[in-house]
């Protein structure tokens, strides 16, 4: 059988779970992502998300906690259980070093709802690489479930 190597890029608010020999990949500044990958189905699964919630509302992949919503029913859907996936926590950078200690931190607050969600799901965190002065490249290869980030320091620009 020739499979066609399929890859999803994922733009703010965006959800993706699914199975293939492509990758899942985003870039972040602000924004978080949480990665579900499940190593015997080889299933896995990617949220960008831009805020940690809006208090109400479902379906919205621009919120984490509606966004973690929709991974979850598609792994119910799969026939899987979340507590059998690896996830990861990625994002959540401080876009504007200039700013110091003063001003809205979406960042902080985008990385504190994704722990929160990982203590609400009962996930397995193996990976995490959040906050910090950068923005991130995260890429979930579909076939192995290995993790790649790559980080740009913003101070230097």
């Amino acid at each position: 059988m020739n499979r066609v190597r399929q890859d999803v890029y994922l733009k703010p608010g965006e959800v993706y779970f699914g199975q293939g020999i492509g990758e899942v990949r985003t870039l972040l500044g602000s924004c978080v992502s949480i990665t579900l990958w499940h190593r015997k189905s080889r299933l896995g699964g990617m949220c960008h998300f831009v805020l940690g919630s809006r208090g109400a509302g479902q379906g919205d992949g621009r919120y984490g906690d509606e966004a973690m919503e929709l991974l979850a029913t598609a792994i119910r859907k799969s026939g899987t259980h979340l507590e059998d996936y690896e996830a990861g926590i990625f994002g959540g950078g401080n876009m504007f070093p200039t700013a110091g200690n003063s001003g809205f931190r979406v960042g902080e607050q985008n990385i504190a709802m994704a722990r929160a969600l990982a203590r609400r799901y009962d996930l397995n965190v193996v990976h995490e690489d959040v906050g910090a002065y950068c923005y991130r490249h995260v890429t979930l290869q579909l076939t192995s479930g290995s993790m790649q980030v790559r980080s740009t320091d913003v101070r230097g620009q």
